[in-house]
Order: structure tokens, then C-alpha cells, then sequence
């Protein structure tokens, strides 16, 4: 299912993973049938097969998207800007995670400015934690 495709710099874990394998995993956890894929997986696809790999996944922000995820698929659906918040909130942090705290990088490798990542940060209460991932990081 998971296969080793290499350590990233700055500790980030890429990995190949087998999109087959993971549906089955996922629907076997959750005590559904692992070989009958549900109706919303059939329309995610939208008429198009899925990958059977997909290769160099960051493997902790795609167990965070999972993890962040859960709550809003439990009872009805959320609001579109509730999901829209929560993924704008799991990139912001994945983008500072990966530049260690430099929000100059951090926006740029989101398309946006400096200004808007730090309100970003602050607007989901994280902005102390990513000052303290500036804090201590290595010169370079």
C-alpha cells in the first residue's frame, strides 16, 4: 500500500501510495466491505478512473487532510465555508511546517502574500505556533 519513495529534507517522509489499497484499508476500518467501493467514492471519481499510485506524497499533511477532515462528515454536511476554512487552515499550517516558520516562503509557495498568510495564522489561532517553529529553526 505504502511504499518508501524517500526521506524529504527537513524531515518530511514522501511515500508511493496505492490508491486501491487505501480505499480497501479505509472501507475494511470502517467495517464496510473492502472490495465494494461506496456510491461517493464512484462519484468522486467523476468518470475517471483513479491513479493506481500516487507517487511522493508528503505522507503528514495527507494523514492531517484525513484527520482535519473527520469532523465535518460527521452528521450533516458542513457549510462550504466551513470545508473551505478548514483546508485553507490545513495548507497554511503544511506551508509553514514546511518552510519552518518563514512565512515569505510560506506564502509563496501558496500563491499568496506574507500579509495574508499571517492573518491566515492568526485568524485560526495558530500564529504563535508557527513563530515558534521561526524560533527554532537552524541558521541555514
Amino acid at each position: 500500500m505504502l511504499h518508501q519513495r524517500r526521506a524529504g529534507h527537513r524531515g518530511l517522509e514522501f511515500r508511493d501510495v496505492a490508491t486501491v489499497d487505501v480505499a480497501r484499508c479505509l472501507r475494511s476500518l470502517l467495517g464496510l466491505n473492502p472490495e465494494e467501493p461506496t456510491p461517493e467514492e464512484v462519484v468522486a471519481r467523476n468518470g475517471s478512473p483513479l491513479p493506481l499510485n500516487v507517487a511522493g506524497v508528503d505522507v503528514g499533511p495527507w494523514i492531517a487532510w484525513c484527520l482535519a477532515g473527520l469532523p465535518l462528515f460527521a452528521g450533516q454536511l458542513p457549510p462550504l465555508g466551513e470545508a473551505k476554512a478548514t483546508a485553507y487552515r490545513l495548507l497554511t499550517a503544511v506551508a509553514v511546517v514546511r518552510t519552518r516558520g518563514n512565512l515569505s516562503d510560506a506564502a509563496c509557495l501558496l500563491g499568496r502574500s506574507r500579509k495574508s498568510i499571517r492573518e491566515y495564522l492568526r485568524a485560526f489561532g495558530i500564529y504563535e505556533w508557527a513563530e515558534g517553529l521561526r524560533s527554532n529553526r537552524r541558521p541555514r
